[in-house]
Parts: C-alpha cells; structure tokens; sequence
C-alpha cells in the first residue's frame, strides 16, 4: 500500500518526513516483492549519473557541469 503519495502538495505546510512516499507492506509474504518494487524504480532511473571527461568525478544527473571541476556535461550540446 502506498502512503502520503499526493502529500507532496503540503510540503511547506507539514513536516518534511510527513509528505515523503511510504511503501506499506501489509502482508509479510509480500516484503520480497516490495523490496524488489523498491529496488526496481531505482535502477531504472530516467536520469543515470554520469562520469566527468576531465577529472572522472561522477556527478548526479541534476548536474549540467562538473560540482569538482565545472566541466560540462558531455549530454550539453556545444
């Protein structure tokens, strides 16, 4: 059972741990194939790392330039 999944909307207004997303497993049969579910969205992240041509940092996909050495990221057109 997903918990606080449109909790998001009153961040501001509530706790910030109050509005993150909860994965409830109500039956104990289940826990392997939640933690599977868990596992399974972060490895099919839209936005993967990526690694710095110039000093090989690896940087967060929310980087357009290197947080080491400011190079840009190879995905950047010219």
């Amino acid at each position: 059972m997903l918990k606080n999944e449109f909790a998001a909307g009153a961040a501001g207004d509530l706790v910030p741990h109050e509005t993150w997303l909860e994965l409830w497993v109500m039956d104990d049969a289940d826990y392997d194939r939640a933690i599977d579910a868990i596992d399974s969205s972060y490895s099919n992240e839209k936005d993967p790392k990526w690694v710095c041509d110039n000093c090989m940092e690896v940087n967060d996909a929310s980087f357009d330039f290197c947080w080491n050495c400011q190079s840009a990221s190879p995905s950047l057109p010219n």
